[in-house]
């Protein structure tokens, strides 16, 4: 047994070498797949330190288990028992159900062949008869096929992935894997029925998302298909039965995905979350690796402790560690990779002394006009009237007025100019424009185009509170003009005392509210410079016992802080806001200190973390 292990070890490690140039090789000079070509199916390719995560924590917990009951049973000396085990191992179902040339399964194969190479061996110990090592590696590589599912919806990537697992188990092998060019999202049940694990990389932001949750009956709206394989893999695993997935951040954090995340920690125990960061070439949103394992039947996830680990091509380092429970209770179910437990305990405590209430309910909102900063127009050639240009994703639109359809190719005109003229005479706001306490020039709008909606005038006018789309912190500045905004801005207006314009200016841009929408919604992440409205509003504001001297300390910061900078006022303006969420003098340097960029003793856990072997 020991010759046959180290000959087995030998052919693994040259395997191993051979690996990425296979792939290499398969991938870009067999498919010729290019960038342009792999957006629209959402297709790219997962790094192989990726791979080997998700293989390792999400297969090797269900093979350590029949590792672990088989040596028992070959202790015992039980051979029948052994041999249940074997034909136990020999069912596992391992899907991939977008496995592209087989990246996934290769590694997975090779884990499921010394499973089952083992198991042999541990036979033949027990029957004392003798084989030869040459038909044992087959059989072990028949049985490790056989328990290999993929799917693709590219007939040439199918193909790639099976020249990949064949060669790897060899020539004079004759089984086959499980492999079939389709819709994962669509039919295709028997894929899909009591898988013990499934792993992969789902396209993200791909065609079809929409079409696909509404055949299943899933919400449509901003439907992305990465969530589609989620919870259809999801409801594929047997009891117990594990999963690991590629995803984009924005999985952990953003509203879209809320419901998704919600009936993932309901049914599953989530037990790695891994940032990858940008771990793709050519795309800008960071990816996140996320194991979980089904619930059975009346299975609660009690106390089941989340591990927040850093991955990369040097290793895989531990964070944290979060509770599920906490995570579920958490505002919109987001999942912090960023947040230590002292930063969690700030989050609670802000929230607890603001209770139900909301910026929602102190506020009326709006958006600008639907045009962005320069507001370039294209005429319709039918019936004149001006258009927003198509978006990226779409060559053509119809026009508002005749239905015709407009490209990005007729007479162009711009609704906003940085220049007043004798046609551009009305001041509008865009993003840029607006910073914390004070506002920029404005450019000039073109009040009279047709075919352009200007919306309700009665929107603009009066005094109101201005807030940037796009910035990465909270910016607020008041506005007493009549002025117009883009799309890029918010507008809020105080309904309800005690709060107005000055003193809810002073508490958006405050330092403790900045540290809460960065660790309670951004969390922390590189792309997402979004301030989206959903979370604007949902950001919590004291209402019971408000003090009155916070208050007036809030409106007077304010407003000196629009007339120039001033030191002093925001001190006491973060000192009020601590005050109202009755925050301690620790935690309030906590949120100091991450003002400043400076690193606590707890902040700088979070960069040093526990490296895992």
């Amino acid at each position: 047994m020991s010759r046959w292990s180290w000959r087995y070890r030998q052919a693994l490690h040259l395997e191993r070498q051979a690996e990425q140039a296979l792939l290499g090789s398969v991938t870009e000079e067999g498919l010729h797949w290019s960038q342009r070509r792999r957006n629209p199916t959402g297709a790219f390719y997962t790094p192989h330190h990726l791979v080997h995560f998700l293989v390792r924590y999400t297969l090797r917990p269900t093979l350590l288990s029949i590792y672990r009951r088989a040596d028992r049973t070959v202790l015992e000396g039980r051979r029948e028992d052994l041999r249940q085990i074997i034909d136990e191992a020999t069912r596992l179902r391992v899907l991939d159900p977008a496995c592209g040339c087989g990246r996934f399964l290769l590694v997975a194969f090779r884990a499921l062949r010394c499973l089952h190479l083992w198991l042999a061996l541990c036979m033949a110990r027990l029957e004392g008869g003798k084989r030869s090592f040459s038909s044992v590696e087959a059989q072990a590589c028949e049985r490790a096929l056989n328990c290999l599912y993929g799917i693709d919806i590219s007939e040439e990537a199918v193909a790639a992935a099976r020249a990949v697992l064949l060669c790897a188990a060899g020539e004079a092998n004759s089984a086959q894997p499980h492999l079939l060019a389709g819709d994962a999202t669509l039919g295709n049940e028997g894929f899909f029925e009591n898988v013990d694990v499934c792993l992969g990389n789902p396209p993200w932001g791909a065609l079809g998302g929409r079409r696909a949750a509404q055949v299943l009956g899933m919400p449509v709206a901003n439907a992305n298909i990465f969530s589609v394989f989620l919870l259809r893999c999801l409801d594929a695993l047997a009891p117990g039965g594990r999963l690991g997935f590629v995803l984009p951040r924005n999985f952990c954090k953003g509203n879209d995905y809320e419901p998704i995340r919600r009936e993932l920690l309901s049914c599953a125990g989530v037990e790695w979350v891994g940032d990858a960061g940008q771990a793709f070439e050519g795309v800008t949103q960071e990816a996140v690796v996320l194991v979980a394992r089904k619930l059975g039947m009346g299975e609660r996830a009690r106390q089941n402790r989340m591990h927040i680990v850093s991955v990369d091509e040097s290793g895989v380092r531990l964070l944290r560690v979060l509770d599920q429970k906490l995570t579920e209770k958490a505002p919109g179910a987001v999942i912090s990779l960023t947040a230590e437990p002292s930063i969690l305990e700030v989050l609670e405590a802000m929230e607890e002394a603001a209770g139900a209430s909301c910026l929602r309910d102190w506020v009326s909102w709006g958006r600008g006009l639907e045009y962005g900063q320069d507001g370039t127009l294209v005429q319709c050639s039918g019936c004149g009237v001006y258009n927003s240009l198509p978006r990226k994703k779409r060559r053509v639109k119809p026009c508002v007025s005749c239905g015709s359809e407009v490209t990005g190719e007729g007479m162009r005109y711009r609704l906003i100019s940085a220049v007043r003229d004798d046609k551009h005479t009305v001041p509008v706001y865009v993003g840029r424009h607006v910073r914390r306490y004070r506002l920029e020039a404005p450019f000039w709008l073109d009040p009279a185009v047709p075919g352009v909606s200007y919306k309700r005038p009665s929107l603009f006018r009066a005094p109101k509170i201005l807030l940037p789309k796009i910035s990465p912190w909270l910016a607020a500045a008041v506005d007493f003009s009549d002025a117009y905004v883009t799309q890029g801005v918010y507008i809020l207006r105080p309904r309800a005392q005690p709060w107005d314009l000055f003193s809810l200016t002073g508490l958006i841009n405050s330092a403790v509210l900045s540290f809460y929408y960065e660790y309670r919604f951004n969390d922390g992440a590189v792309l997402t410079t979004n301030v989206t409205l959903a979370n604007l509003l949902a950001l919590p504001v004291p209402n019971d016992g408000v003090c009155s001297e916070a208050l007036q300390t809030l409106g007077t910061g304010a407003r000196l802080l629009s007339k120039g900078e001033d030191p002093a006022a925001e001190r006491a303006i973060n000192r009020a806001a601590a005050r109202l969420f009755r925050l301690s003098e620790d935690q309030m340097r906590l949120i100091e200190d991450w003002r400043h960029g400076t690193q606590s003793s707890t902040l700088r856990r979070h960069s040093a973390g526990l490296r895992l072997l």
